[in-house]
């Protein structure tokens, strides 16, 4: 190298290193700020949005130095020369807190004073896990139950979700991994006692989150409403049949039979009907008197029976009972065409009556007793009153279909005024 070549490579540094050393070192990075997808923090496995503005007052070309501290690890130059103020930090699958620095470089590579920023990332966590209950605030045995939940919000990859179940009296399990919606149905929850779920958000990259945990109580079913139709009052005369009538279980959708139970008087108990499908039933011929115990129970198409309803019926005698006519009679034997006359009855023992009170007018139903005034007749004869009546144990009296309560009115034609009808009035 000749003596010329070697000062002129001893000018250009020389004036390189003056043009460098006239350079201002940028100051910091200005509004470092992360764009966060829960509230003040990041999901586990999320990509994140980081960003700055330049050194203000700064005029020249500027690069960027990224320096990252990721959990349990080291600190490290992530990027440099990085031109653009913003960056992304993808797949940020450990949980803990990532630590960023960012200095501005100028063309030379001086580099100003870091600016931090520390982002926490959290596990992944469900919310809003419920289930559909169909007896208030638990579930009959038997049932099917939805429960349902929210994925993390703000996470916008891919989810699955592991699912773990605890049923009554048996060791906790992984019942679904790799579920993909925010909704299941436990069928045949058939066993009695609390069920546990514990639900679980998984990232693409296979890690899960804390769990959110549900518990479920299931009870036996239970009959409502329990009743029986007495025809005497709060008891039932001897010798009558009598319905009873329940509910089914509130809310519950499946099939049911039912089973009933019996105790007479002064008898043990039994299973008198197993597989009885209506909600209604008729004991026939309560001859004995005393009490009768029923207890019904609704059982599922698993044939598990809930625990029982109890009906006690009182079952009484006659004592002499029977219908009596008292009175049935109209206030005159004999009446003028156009007077006013009265008709009168009392029946005891007796429901309720039907019949007409007179030629022309139309059966209805009376009360055990009564009076019916100003009826008036405006045709001559004979004109009889036929009623019967229904007892208190629903049966026909007289009982001979053909017979009836009568009494008659003769009516003697005086004067009678022209184009009048019969105008009685009850």
């Amino acid at each position: 190298m000749n003596v010329k070549y070697r000062l002129l490579l001893i000018l250009f540094y020389l004036v390189t290193f003056q043009v460098k050393a006239s350079l201002p070192t940028p100051g910091k990075v200005e509004n470092l700020q992360a764009i966060k997808n829960n509230g003040s923090s990041v999901w586990q496995g999320s990509d994140m949005t980081f960003k700055w503005n330049k050194p203000s007052g700064f005029t020249g070309p500027l690069t960027y130095t990224i320096e990252l501290k990721e959990p349990n690890k080291n600190k490290w130059t992530w990027k440099s020369g990085w031109s653009s103020t913003s960056k992304v930090r993808s797949n940020m699958n450990t949980t803990g807190t990532y630590n960023f620095w960012v200095r501005a470089c100028n063309q030379y590579g001086s580099c100003g004073s870091a600016t931090n920023l520390n982002v926490s990332v959290v596990p992944l966590a469900i919310t809003g896990l419920t289930a559909i209950k169909n007896n208030g605030s638990s579930v009959w045995q038997g049932s099917d139950m939805t429960f349902k939940w929210s994925k993390p919000s703000g996470y916008t990859k891919s989810l699955t979700y592991t699912i773990e179940l605890q049923e009554p009296n048996k060791n906790k399990w992984i019942w679904k991994s790799g579920w993909s919606s925010t909704s299941k149905v436990r069928s045949n929850m058939n066993t009695t006692g609390t069920y546990n779920f514990w639900v679980r958000a998984c990232n693409q990259y296979g890690s899960c989150g804390s769990a959110t945990n549900l518990n479920v109580s299931v009870v036996p079913l239970a009959i409502t409403g329990l009743t029986a139709i007495k025809n005497n009052g709060s008891s039932v005369w001897q010798g009558s049949d009598m319905t009873f009538k329940w509910s089914k279980p509130s809310g519950y959708t499946k099939s049911l039979t039912y089973t009933i139970e019996l105790q007479e008087p002064n008898k043990n108990k039994w299973i008198w009907k197993s597989g009885w499908s209506s909600t209604s039933k008729v004991r026939s011929n309560m001859n004995t008197t005393g009490t009768y115990n029923f207890w019904v129970r609704a059982c599922n198409q698993y044939d598990s029976c809930g625990s029982a309803s109890n009906l006690s019926v009182s079952v009484v005698p006659w004592n002499n009972q029977y219908p009596t006519v008292v009175n049935f009679a109209w206030s005159e034997a004999l009446t003028k065409v156009g007077q006013a006359v009265s008709f009168s009855w009392d029946i005891s023992e007796i429901e309720s009556c039907t019949g007409s009170l007179g030629g022309a007018t139309e059966a209805a139903t009376h009360a055990s007793s009564g009076t019916t005034s100003d009826i008036r007749f405006y045709t001559t004869g004979e004109h009889i009153t036929q009623w019967y009546c229904t007892d208190l144990t629903g049966n026909r009296f007289p009982v001979d279909a053909n017979t009836y309560l009568e009494s008659s009115i003769e009516v003697k034609h005086l004067s009678a005024p022209q184009n009048l009808k019969e105008q009685p009035s009850e």
